[in-house]
């Protein structure tokens, strides 16, 4: 074998970031996570959320939760003009007192997205950007999925409680 060249770089790309706020029935989604993070199949300490979560696609059919998503992405549709996007995955989570989220990306998403339904002091972080998502009933970010974020430890004995999903490209699902 002969290597006649090899490179290691990074190409820097377009991405974005979107945060606001909106109201709905937060209490409903509370009650279908904790209903959800006790269900086989859950993934509770299984991923980068270390603490509770429901299954990967626990909120997918949810006719709330979709009604959510739409009025989201209609907005970043408006600034962004989306591709042809299909919805993936949605979870839910619950963060207990020392429970924290790992750095992370949702590569090979599209976009992402978290929402939050309750007060509370744990943060979620972007530090690649310097942005910060308060945790506040119906507080929300939409963002390029290749955008690293994460929560420090929870460290106070009330939950935190949120939602996210991931958006792929259609014509790769």
């Amino acid at each position: 074998m002969k290597i006649i060249k090899e490179r290691h770089f990074e190409i820097k790309q377009k991405a974005f970031f979107i945060k606001g706020m909106m109201e709905f029935d937060y209490q409903y989604f509370i009650d279908e996570i904790n209903k959800g993070v006790i269900i086989e199949g859950n993934k509770t300490y299984k991923t980068n959320i270390v603490g509770e979560m429901t299954p990967w696609d626990y909120f997918n059919n949810d006719l709330k939760f979709n009604q959510i998503l739409s009025n989201i992405l209609d907005y970043a549709d408006e600034i962004l003009t989306l591709p042809s996007i299909k919805l993936q995955s949605s979870w839910g989570f619950k963060q207990h007192k020392f429970s924290y989220t790992k750095n992370h990306d949702h590569v090979p998403a599209h976009l992402s997205i978290a929402i939050y339904l309750n007060h509370h002091p744990q943060e979620l972080v972007f530090q690649d950007i310097n942005e910060v998502v308060k945790a506040e009933p119906g507080s929300f970010a939409i963002f390029s999925s290749e955008l690293k974020h994460g929560c420090k430890r929870n460290p106070i004995d009330d939950f935190k409680y949120g939602l996210s999903a991931n958006f792929h490209h259609r014509l790769y699902y």
